[in-house]
C-alpha cells in the first residue's frame, strides 16, 4: 500500500470506507461501532460524525480503513493494545529515510514539518492513525 496524502487522500470516500469496514467487522465478529472506535483509537461520536459527513476524516483514518478492506487485508488492529507514542521519533526518522527529507515526509502524510519535528522531539504524541501510516512507510525501506 502506497502512502501519499497528495495522491490518495479523499475525505469524501471515508464515510463509505467506514460503512464497509463496519459491515465487515459485524459479519466477522458481530461487533459494531463501539468495537471499531476502540480499535481505531477514536470515540464513537467521532465515527458517527464521519459517517454522517459532519466531520472530514484525516488521512491516517483513511489509511487504516483501506488496509482493513484490502483483499487479504489485515485484521483491524486494536489501538489500545498497539498505540505507542514513544515510537514517534524512530518512525519519523524511518519515514524521512524513505522520503528523503522531512518536507517530503510531511507532504506524503498531509501534516506540517513542525508537527513531525515535535513528534520526533517527544513534544507531541502522534495519533494511532499517524503511527499506522508511519509504520506502513517504514515498511517500504529496503531490507
Amino acid at each position: 500500500m502506497e502512502i501519499d496524502f497528495r495522491r490518495h487522500y479523499c475525505p469524501s470516500q471515508i464515510p463509505c470506507l467506514l460503512r464497509q469496514c463496519l459491515e465487515r467487522l459485524e459479519a466477522e465478529s458481530g461487533s459494531g461501532v463501539a468495537e471499531m472506535a476502540e480499535r481505531l483509537g477514536v470515540s464513537r461520536a467521532y465515527l458517527y460524525m464521519l459517517e454522517s459527513r459532519k466531520y472530514e476524516g484525516r488521512y491516517p483514518i483513511q489509511v487504516m480503513l483501506e488496509r482493513f478492506l484490502l483483499p487479504g487485508g489485515e485484521e483491524l488492529v486494536n489501538a489500545s493494545l498497539r498505540h505507542d507514542p514513544s515510537l514517534g521519533a524512530k518512525l519519523v526518522s524511518k519515514g524521512r529515510d524513505v522520503c528523503g527529507t522531512q518536507q517530503a515526509l510531511a507532504d506524503r502524510l498531509g501534516v506540517s514539518r513542525d508537527y513531525l519535528r515535535r513528534v520526533q522531539r517527544g513534544e507531541r504524541d502522534m495519533s494511532f492513525g499517524m503511527q499506522v501510516a508511519l509504520e506502513v512507510l517504514a515498511g517500504q525501506l529496503p531490507a
